[in-house]
C-alpha cells in the first residue's frame, strides 16, 4: 500500500497491496528475470484501508471519510430523520 501511494500516487486496497509486496518480495530473491513484464489489477479501493492501515503502522487515524470518493447514489442511504423518530 505504502509502495504504490509513494510512487504511483494510488491507494490500492489491502488485498492488492499483498500482492505488490509478494512481487516486490519475489524480485528482492531474484525470483523474477530482470526483463521480466508484470500485469496486476488493483481489485479495490484503498481509502476504505485507510483506517487499518494507519493502525498497523501507528500512524493518526486520516481525516479523510470514504464517503468522499463515493459516486452518487453508491454508498450508506441517508435516512431521513422523520423514519429515526418513534411512531
Amino acid at each position: 500500500m505504502q509502495v504504490l501511494g509513494h510512487t504511483e500516487g494510488v491507494l490500492a486496497a489491502l488485498e492488492s497491496a499483498h500482492a505488490v509486496g509478494h512481487l516486490l518480495e519475489m524480485a528482492d530473491r531474484g525470483e523474477l528475470p530482470e526483463d521480466s513484464v508484470v500485469v496486476l489489477c488493483l481489485s479495490a479501493r484503498g481509502d476504505k484501508d485507510l483506517g487499518v492501515a494507519a493502525d498497523r503502522l501507528g500512524l493518526a487515524q486520516p481525516l479523510i471519510s470514504s464517503e468522499v470518493f463515493m459516486a452518487p447514489g453508491e454508498g450508506p442511504r441517508a435516512t431521513p430523520a422523520h423514519e429515526d423518530e418513534p411512531s
